[in-house]
């Protein structure tokens, strides 16, 4: 009888245990390394802090850390970057998870120690302008106390841009909130030497009754400051997959009426600027008026999303009064409608390459 047990038991015992292990096994497949960092560049002698994490596992497995190029960048046990000197290197986070060892990789931008220009305008803005080092290194607006700030926003500003060398794409969103009017706009592509992306809010009173393309509006009060968290990615490959993206910039996390960010550079095709996207998440003051904001995204063409995680293109994902979206195709057209607002286009766009011509020597001052 005892033989008998062993003999059934015991293969169905090893059949349960190898079943486990292929399952565990094959499963170490479907993991992935997520990686966080407290900053995207830093210079010479400074530090970033990497943080990685196993999705779907219940206990953290030990991560190795290592860098592509130790003349470049150091990491130590704890994930901590050090750079060494200027260049690039990948940091890679590698773990064993249920016998398979999986791994990803996370580029570090290794930022000049400083040219003169940039340290002024760290330091003290010009016509309102910054630099960042701390989030990617780049260019910003002083956006709360900006000049901008008391002049507003209208379409016809749109189609003016092209005569100061600002060629983008944008797209609004309208809603309804507190006997206002309100207006989202986004805006990405070429400044004259710089690419870039800006996000605004703006309201009107809608008294005058006058068409959105037509009426102008105000920079919202700072009571309707939504919290703004604001990232800047520019497509380094033909192709729609997330590595084919690479993270430019990101802006501090905090409340604004209009957020900016600008790098030196070109882009393949001017309009549409389909190269660059926009992922921000917004919070608003209260969950109406998210309720509403959605609304709006919803009727201007984004599509509406049960999850942030794979987000598609041109969509969004409501959580309470806060909104994620992700803003790359879908877009208004900055050339004025019709015959003569064609050529009013053409016309701005010849300026704006004197503009080009005659501000040339920017990329080269940054430089200095």
């Amino acid at each position: 009888m005892r033989k008998t047990f062993n003999k059934i038991v015991f293969p169905v015992f090893l059949i349960i245990i190898m079943s486990l292990t292929m399952v565990v096994s094959s499963a170490a497949d479907e993991y992935d390394i997520t990686i966080a960092a407290d900053r995207l560049s830093a210079g010479v002698d400074e530090c970033i802090q990497l943080h990685a994490e196993v999705e779907g596992v219940l206990l953290q497995p030990k991560i190795q850390w290592s860098s592509s190029d130790e003349s470049v960048a150091v990491v130590n046990a704890a994930g901590v970057v050090t750079v060494i000197s200027e260049g690039e290197a990948v940091i890679t986070a590698t773990a064993t998870v249920g016998g398979e060892e999986i791994s990803t990789e996370y580029p570090v931008r290794l930022e000049h120690e400083g040219t003169i220009v940039n340290k002024l305008l760290s330091q003290h803005p010009v016509l309102t302008y910054r630099f960042d080092t701390n989030y990617g290194g780049f260019y910003y607006n002083d956006d709360k106390i900006s000049w901008q700030k008391y002049v507003g926003f209208g379409k016809v500003y749109d189609y003016f841009a092209p005569m100061v060398a600002m060629e983008y794409d944008f797209l609004r969103v309208f809603f309804p909130y507190d006997g206002k009017e309100f207006m989202l706009e986004f805006w990405k592509g070429r400044y004259g030497a710089f690419i870039g992306c800006e996000v605004g809010i703006y309201h009107r009173n809608n008294v005058l009754g006058l068409k959105r393309d037509s009426a102008m509006f105000a920079c919202a009060k700072e009571k309707y400051w939504p919290v703004m968290d604001m990232g800047f990615y520019r497509q380094m490959e033909e192709g729609d997959a997330p590595e084919d993206y690479k993270l430019e910039f990101r802006r501090a996390v905090d409340r604004y009426w209009w957020c900016t960010g600008f790098i030196p550079g070109e882009l393949r095709e001017l309009r549409p600027a389909d190269e660059l996207r926009i992922e921000a998440t917004l919070t608003f003051i209260d969950r109406e008026m998210a309720d509403n904001a959605a609304a709006g995204m919803k009727e201007a063409g984004l599509q509406a999303v049960m999850t942030t995680e794979n987000m598609p293109i041109d969509s969004f994902c409501q959580n309470g009064d806060s909104i994620t979206f992700s803003w790359q195709n879908l877009i208004e057209s900055q050339i004025a409608p019709g015959f003569f607002g064609n050529g009013f286009s053409k016309l701005m766009a010849f300026f704006g390459k004197l503009t080009d011509f005659f501000g040339g020597w920017i990329p080269l001052l940054l430089q200095l």
